[in-house]
């Protein structure tokens, strides 16, 4: 189920890791471009149910806090969907601000939620939803 909302849908989560020449921002504005080609409709409401919401968790150990945009993210250790295919990837990873690694940061995570992998999907990739 959805993190900080109703809503009867399951939700895919994946995590990737990307080797980019782009800054911050400019990452923010390509994702914010996709979300909108995948039908995401911008609203002040809250969370809501949406076809895809794409999340900037770590840019290298960069620590950015704009009005548009803050690395690391500032939930992310409160979120077994993000933490457990996060640690499938980068388990050993140091978080900048915490300075804890993902696989302590996922130990100590207070969310009950209960992620499971997706088999459904081609097994070179790891997909994950959240019940």
């Amino acid at each position: 189920m959805p993190w900080g909302f109703e809503s009867q849908h399951l939700f895919l989560n994946e995590v990737i890791a990307l080797l980019t020449s782009l800054s911050p921002n400019e990452m923010l504005t390509i994702a914010k471009e996709i979300e909108k080609k995948s039908g995401r409709i911008s609203s002040d409401n809250g969370y809501q149910d949406r076809p895809l919401d794409i999340d900037l968790l770590l840019y290298d150990e960069l620590i950015v806090q704009s009005s548009m945009l803050t690395i690391p993210h500032p939930a992310m250790h409160l979120r077994q969907f993000v933490l457990v295919p996060l640690h499938e990837i980068a388990p050993q990873i140091i978080h900048p601000v915490s300075h804890q690694t993902i696989a302590q940061l996922l130990l100590d995570c207070p969310d009950s939620a209960k992620v499971y992998r997706d088999q459904t999907e081609c097994s070179e990739y790891l997909n994950y939803f959240t019940i």
